[in-house]
């Protein structure tokens, strides 16, 4: 039953890894990763946290250590009286008819004050039996208080308190076993994972390495191992016992992908792509792991592996947003990085087109136009815009490109203004299309109106990178450079 405790608690625990190590790589809101220069370097967890007390080293300590590990255990488990022994060879045979609650009902007749402690673990076991959970935790107790010594009940009652995710509770119960000799690794686990629960990660870090002291290639205990680690934020730490388990597991892609989180975490963004490249061989990729390796590559100004890894992106899930690839498209065309933008582009229409809503075709054009005009092609940009307008005429940003696209057409300022001051009314383009407007005037020479419009921006929506246009322009004038 213990064992059965575990295993669900172990369950549990391997799920809660991915909750705690993952969630930055399960939601790739975040387009770009940080960058990598100052990455703390790899370490080794070869020590507990904590030096032992030099005192445990005094003579007279030692010896009294040496005699105490020399003491055979002793399992005390009580004896059934032999008034009781009828009693129970009437449950048996109850059991045997397959009659459980009557032979709950026999033992509970009995009155506790006057039954012996076996006979409490019995009850207790079979309501544990029926998933009764607090009728077991009643009997189990009741039976560690007759027979303080009971090692088998503690560890019942330690079972039934994990059951319920008492773990506060199952802690002292569960240090109470391995005192008497319970010391086995699905015990030290069970006290392992309470105390990660209970909020103690020290305590449970502490478990987890005793757990594999027991059994070290037991799974359960590098898991928890890992997971503790992690929440105290040693991520470095966590990344090399996950790497023992993706060496001894080549072939599972789990273990390589837990490391790479925990390398992320680490700041180790290189190993981390590594680690998912691996996945990808694999075939263990999911959308998650694909956006978060294009990002990775895009942030190293690889760009034909980040196209490749976005597009891998659609392809391996039918499911797979399109809408996330919007952001990291507008940041190759602003860094002037048009071919991978034009082939992530296309990619998208092919992989795409058909399946794609009315708001999701309009927005990869609206990009087409952005890159057009970012590359001087104003044919294809305004054939474009066409398209975009025929599908929303009253777009916000479309009508901030159709603004964009008329100032750099010869005589086109009044229209570009024109589209400007629509567009203006649109919140969320609202700063982007004021500093256009800005540009546009300060080319045409007027960049007092440029200063006021920059002024109502830093009102409205401060922004350092405005500030600094609008002061450029304010020395210039004082400076006698304009109007």
């Amino acid at each position: 039953m213990i064992a059965g405790a575990f295993a669900m608690a172990g369950m549990k625990l391997f799920a809660s890894i991915v909750a705690v190590s993952s969630p930055a790589m399960a939601a790739p809101s975040d387009v770009f990763l940080p960058d990598d220069e100052e990455s703390p370097a790899m370490i080794s967890p070869r020590t507990l946290p904590s030096d032992p007390d030099l005192e445990m080293f005094d003579p007279g300590s030692l010896r009294d250590r040496f005699e105490m590990s020399s003491r055979p255990v002793q399992v005390l488990e009580p004896v059934v009286p032999s008034a009781d022994i009828e009693l129970m060879l009437e449950v048996r045979d109850l059991i045997a008819e397959g009659k459980v609650d009557a032979a709950i009902a026999r033992l509970e007749v009995e009155p506790f004050s006057d039954t012996e402690a076996m006979t409490d673990y019995f009850l207790g076991t079979l309501h544990s039996g029926k998933s009764d959970w607090p009728a077991a935790e009643a009997a189990f107790s009741r039976a560690c208080e007759k027979a303080p010594d009971f090692r088998r009940a503690w560890m019942q009652l330690s079972a039934v308190r994990m059951r319920q995710s008492r773990f506060e509770a199952a802690i002292p119960s569960l240090i109470r076993a391995c005192e008497l000799g319970a010391m086995d690794p699905i015990t030290l686990g069970m006290l392992g994972h309470a105390h990660a629960n209970n909020g103690d990660d020290l305590a449970a870090e502490e478990s987890y390495r005793r757990v594999l002291l027991e059994a070290p290639d037991g799974l359960q205990g590098k898991i928890g191992l890992a997971r503790a680690l992690g929440v105290r934020g040693r991520h470095a730490a966590a990344a090399s016992v996950l790497g023992r388990l993706a060496m001894e597991n080549p072939d599972d892609p789990r273990w390589w992908f837990h490391q790479a989180v925990a390398y992320r975490k680490a700041g180790r963004i290189d190993l981390m792509a590594q680690n998912l490249e691996i996945v990808d061989g694999l075939g263990g990729s999911t959308p998650q792991s694909l956006f978060t390796l294009a990002q990775t590559y895009a942030n190293e100004n690889l760009w034909g592996l980040a196209v490749d890894r976005f597009l891998k992106y659609l392809q391996v899930d039918a499911d797979s947003s399109v809408t996330l690839l919007n952001q990291p498209i507008r940041f190759m065309i602003h860094r002037n990085e048009h071919e991978p933008a034009a082939r992530l582009i296309a990619g998208i229409w092919s992989a795409r087109g058909e399946g794609m809503s009315a708001r999701q075709r309009k927005d990869l054009l609206k990009l087409e136009a952005r890159l057009a005009g970012a590359r001087g092609d104003d044919a294809a940009e305004a054939e474009v815009l066409a398209r975009v307008a025929e599908l929303d005429p009253d777009d916000g940003e479309t009508m901030l490109l159709l603004g964009n696209h008329h100032a750099r057409q010869a005589g086109g300022l009044d229209e570009a203004l024109a589209w400007y001051t629509r567009a203006i009314e649109f919140p969320e383009v609202a700063t982007e299309v004021r500093l256009a407007q800005a540009e546009v005037l300060v080319r045409w020479g007027r960049v007092a109106e440029a200063v006021e419009i920059l002024d109502e921006s830093e009102r409205v929506d401060p922004r350092p990178e405005i500030e600094a246009y609008r002061d450029k322009l304010v020395g210039w004038l004082r400076a006698g450079g304009g109007e």
